[in-house]
């Protein structure tokens, strides 16, 4: 936590997951205002535990560590099959995300696919670690390689072999948390390239976040990010060593990095780039935020500089959006713009998750992504979204019904 990194938990083996998840609640913000900063914990409970109701409820009084619920196919067998316990579960669990966003879930199903060790999610999910491990992450800003409408993916692939030499060599040099950690990371020396600024990358595409032309070119851009990362790690591990084989899949040639890919939100990083975080729609394109008690409206950066690449006064189009205007119905903005301005909550829960699934194909670990629902959403568009994410082999899930939690730290402004 001192080292600015976030920390997973699982508990499941565990006699009061409850009382420990709160004292580390507690402690970490004891501990938070002598950072610089703020640190975060996720803690992850198997449904099986006896507790999990009360794991599942406490999630509404936590504010600094995020709930996870792991679940395996057996669970939505029962579901199907009527069970009543596991449907009083079932219910508790999707009326707690309808009220508060809370937990998240992951599926062992497909955590176990991607090792035969125990697994740990971090976080935020995005890294599968064993016990006293870390993973080093690091992100592509994909706006940098859109040149004049096109994607460069020769200079993509370039930078991606390029930053998975620089995490490799930061596991060398880095201070580990112990000595069971450094001796842990340097067998198995995780790394994470993702990507941040996907939905910016789409505008400058002129293509639309959900669409068909979108996932096609996620294929694209993920298949050729991960055959070079693998090509590089092998030409590594041949010139300095192999991490331990016995970390990887079998039939997976020895290589340098026991995982190579993750999708982390950028919570912090996006905002230094200006760009969306991670895999995530763009928000909302005026935004409202409270930031050390002022209240900030800002225009979406990359929509601002396509306005004005277009010769539109984007203040003119800041002032219609602060009225309350809709953005389908402002005059300045043409008809094949508007055609791609999508938000988050104007997606549907089926290209959510497709795009969620599509880039999960290529992830050694889960994604961190929001699937934002309405604020009408119901319980029962909950349960579907979950299933679906399921059958679409996700990782993991993570729901927000808009507005469900006061103080929300971004808002639309309608």
């Amino acid at each position: 936590h001192n080292g600015c990194g976030g920390i997973g938990y699982d508990f499941s083996e565990m006699e009061d997951p409850v009382s420990a998840t709160y004292t580390i609640e507690r402690v970490t913000e004891n501990l938070n205002p002598n950072r610089k900063r703020k640190a975060h914990s996720a803690v992850t409970l198997s449904y099986k535990h006896p507790k999990i109701i009360d794991f599942i409820s406490m999630g509404k009084n936590l504010t600094i560590t995020h709930t996870n619920v792991e679940f395996d196919n057996d669970f939505f067998t029962s579901i199907f099959n009527d069970n009543i316990n596991s449907i009083d579960l079932w219910d508790t669990l999707c009326k707690s995300i309808y009220h508060t966003g809370r937990p998240s879930l992951s599926f062992s199903a497909e955590k176990n696919k991607r090792s035969s060790s125990k697994l740990i999610n971090n976080v935020c999910g995005e890294s599968l670690l064993r016990e006293n491990e870390s993973s080093l992450i690091g992100s592509l800003n994909l706006t940098k390689f859109v040149i004049d409408g096109d994607f460069d993916f020769i200079t993509f692939q370039k930078v991606a072999r390029l930053g998975l030499n620089c995490l490799d060599n930061l596991h060398d040099i880095q201070d580990h948390a112990s000595a069971t950690v450094k001796a842990n990371c340097l067998e198995s020396r995780k790394v994470g390239i993702g990507v941040m600024g996907y939905s910016d990358a789409l505008l400058m595409l002129n293509l639309r976040y959900g669409s068909r032309e979108s996932l096609i070119f996620v294929e694209k851009l993920m298949s050729l990010l991960s055959s070079a990362l693998i090509d590089e790690s092998e030409r590594l591990g041949k010139e300095r060593g192999f991490c331990n084989t016995a970390l990887l899949n079998s039939g997976v040639t020895p290589r340098r990095n026991a995982s190579l890919m993750a999708i982390p939100a950028n919570g912090t990083l996006s905002l230094i780039a200006n760009v969306s975080g991670g895999i995530e729609p763009i928000f909302a394109y005026l935004t409202k935020q409270n930031i050390q008690g002022t209240t900030v409206h800002q225009l979406q950066p990359t929509f601002k500089k396509l306005l004005n690449a277009k010769n539109v006064d984007a203040k003119l189009i800041f002032n219609e959006l602060m009225a309350g205007k809709k953005i389908e119905f402002i005059e300045g903005i043409n008809h094949d713009m508007k055609n791609i301005l999508i938000d988050a909550n104007s997606l549907t829960t089926e290209e959510h998750i497709l795009t969620q699934a599509t880039f999960q194909r290529f992830i050694d670990g889960g994604i961190s992504k929001t699937i934002n629902l309405p604020n009408s959403a119901t319980v029962d568009d909950i349960k579907e979204a979950i299933i679906l994410a399921k059958d679409k082999l996700c990782v993991g899930v993570s729901l927000y019904r808009n507005g469900s939690l006061q103080g929300q730290p971004t808002q639309m402004v309608s």
